[in-house]
């Protein structure tokens, strides 16, 4: 992240980990980003279980997460007490353990409801998460 986006400001260190220990890093909103942008590390410690049938699957077995969020979303220890401003954050890292509690994969298009019913993630209305190609103002090559 440092190499394509900037150095991170701060990272959300988890204290507890089973299987794989997932820190969340924040990257501040910038001239060049004016976005804040979270990216997850220790997901790709581990091989996801990637399907026999996907070409190329090496390329896809070790992965991270990272969401941008508006410049102005309220970030900080303080701020997370706040379910409506902590839930990129949780689901991070619930989606980064997801492929090995359950010996599976995360991929381009993949959705994750939230619990069986799909129900609402804080006040966003929405339901479900959904994986994307980083494909917002960031090079290609990343």
């Amino acid at each position: 992240m440092t190499k394509y986006i900037a150095e991170p400001d701060l990272v959300f260190h988890e204290i507890i980990s089973e299987l794989v220990h997932i820190d969340v890093h924040w990257i501040k909103p910038s001239a060049d980003y004016p976005y804040n942008i979270l990216v997850t590390s220790g997901m790709s410690d581990l091989p996801m279980n990637v399907p026999e049938e996907i070409d190329d699957k090496e390329a896809y077995e070790r992965a991270e997460l990272m969401v941008v969020l508006p410049a102005d979303w309220k970030i900080g220890d303080e701020e997370f007490k706040d379910d409506n401003n902590y839930w990129p954050v949780y689901f991070l890292k619930r989606l980064a353990r997801f492929p090995h509690e359950y010996k599976t994969w995360l991929g381009y298009g993949h959705t994750i409801p939230n619990g069986m019913e799909a129900e609402e993630i804080a006040n966003t209305g929405f339901g479900c998460m959904l994986l994307l190609p980083p494909m917002l103002s960031f090079d290609e090559e990343f």
